[in-house]
């Protein structure tokens, strides 16, 4: 009952709070997409669209908002269209897909989400916007956890390894879970606000989660993108310290069962599941040769990857890149990888501009970008191993990369105005030698 009158109530926040600022409805709409509540609260939630009681009331009154504002222009940069790109590609993909029944399932899952971010775009103007932002969707990745973890403890049983989470399979889940980590980690040692505690807690919970999946690719992502995460640190004494503390904690948070587990990953050659994996890589590669320019379409290479070689009927590619390469071609893949890199391109120009500099603005525009750099590259080495082309998570993380420069920016200008002079109500009466109301000094009466 609680879970229900907590969804309602923010339900409502997000729907009428939209029409005082859009930014509320985006926020919310965004906590939905990463808590996935549908999935989490089965048992005690109406299956509603939450999401979309939310999103339809947030893009009205993003337009609204665009066509009567006049707090400045919007400032589109590269990343903005290389995403705009991908998604035209998107759609273009779909009039010429081998399924079209299939690639509208796709289409739609994209729609959404390249609305939404394209929207958050037009409303979002500070650094302190984008901190929120990344503040609620790792809150709410951290929190699946921590329900992941209670389910455990007592009821005994590690069900996401075997029954995934909200549409993920046990890798998807652990990818997103490990997303979580990296920016758990900066929000508690790169700023000094109170809830930098809180996050710093939430650290151990996420990294029991992820060893509760059996998933070798998330490990691997994490350990990866663990030299990037020591380099970015303003504090690399606090850093090193959470770093060892990480390193003690894994093996005691493992079990003999998760550790033979990860520990399996170097017997590739025995292993069935990467054995499977390279026949679907080889199968992705023979199909791209064959549609180069267009794909088969959005979410159709499964269709036909057991005739390329693949070891079973239906397999999909595991492998993100080569996902996008088989259902849309090599024009999908080149503006994927431009979007990707043009987003890490900002996040690191504003790391640069911000790493020497103490104001509140630049010390929360750089923890932010080292958080969602981090995060990025979690998701960019584990989707090596995995398909996951409408998870919206890492599409959330594109948006606060593309858009922080701009906030960074308008922040700055903010600063830099200058102070209002200070206005006296009523004006005092200023005598001065010689003066006569309605003349001037020395004049004579």
């Amino acid at each position: 009952m609680k879970q229900t009158v907590f969804m309602v109530a923010l339900t409502v926040i997000g729907a009428c709070g939209s029409f005082f600022d859009p930014f509320v409805g985006l926020v919310v709409y965004y906590f939905f997409a990463a808590l996935r509540p549908n999935a989490i609260w089965a048992w005690a939630l109406p299956q509603l669209g939450w999401s979309e009681y939310v999103a339809i009331p947030a893009l009205i009154a993003t337009l609204v908002h665009a066509m009567s504002t006049t707090d400045g222009p919007r400032s589109f940069r590269l990343p903005h269209l290389a995403a705009a790109c991908f998604a035209a590609w998107l759609g273009i993909t779909y009039l010429t897909a081998q399924n079209q029944d299939v690639a509208w399932i796709g289409l739609v899952e994209y729609f959404k989400i390249f609305t939404m971010l394209f929207a958050a775009c037009l409303v979002i103007r500070h650094v302190a916007q984008l901190r929120l932002l990344l503040l609620v969707v790792t809150g709410a990745v951290a929190y699946i956890a921590y329900e992941i973890n209670i389910f455990y403890f007592t009821v005994g049983r590690i069900s996401i390894a075997t029954d995934g989470f909200g549409g993920l399979d046990n890798n998807g889940a652990a990818l997103m879970l490990a997303m979580a980590v990296p920016a758990c980690l900066f929000i508690a040692i790169e700023t000094t606000k109170v809830w930098r505690y809180f996050y710093a807690a939430l650290i151990p919970i996420v990294l029991h989660a992820v060893l509760m999946t059996f998933s070798r690719g998330s490990m691997v992502a994490l350990l990866l993108t663990a030299p990037i995460v020591l380099m970015r640190g303003r504090r690399r004494g606090q850093l090193a310290l959470a770093a060892a503390v990480i390193a003690v904690l894994i093996p005691i948070l493992a079990g003999t069962e998760i550790r033979s587990r990860f520990f399996s990953a170097g017997d590739y050659q025995t292993d069935g599941s990467a054995q499977a994996r390279f026949q679907s890589w080889q199968a992705a590669y023979r199909m791209s040769l064959d549609y180069p320019v267009f794909g088969v379409g959005i979410r159709n290479s499964p269709l036909f990857s057991h005739l390329y070689g693949a070891d079973m009927e239906g397999r999909v590619i595991h492998n993100q890149y080569l996902q996008v390469l088989c259902d849309g071609g090599f024009p999908s893949l080149f503006f994927y990888l431009l979007m990707i890199w043009l987003t890490w391109r900002s996040l690191r120009r504003v790391q640069r501009a911000t790493r020497g500099r103490s104001d509140e603005v630049a010390k929360t525009a750089y923890m932010v970008a080292v958080a969602t750099e981090c995060s990025l590259m979690v998701f960019l080495v584990g989707s090596l191993f995995l398909s996951l082309e409408f998870f919206e998570l890492p599409y959330i993380l594109i948006l606060i990369g593309i858009q922080l420069p701009t906030a960074l920016t308008v922040d700055d200008a903010l600063q830099e105005l200058p102070a209002p002079r200070p206005v006296d109500w009523p004006p005092p009466h200023v005598f001065q030698p010689g003066h006569v109301s309605g003349q001037p000094t020395g004049a004579r009466s």
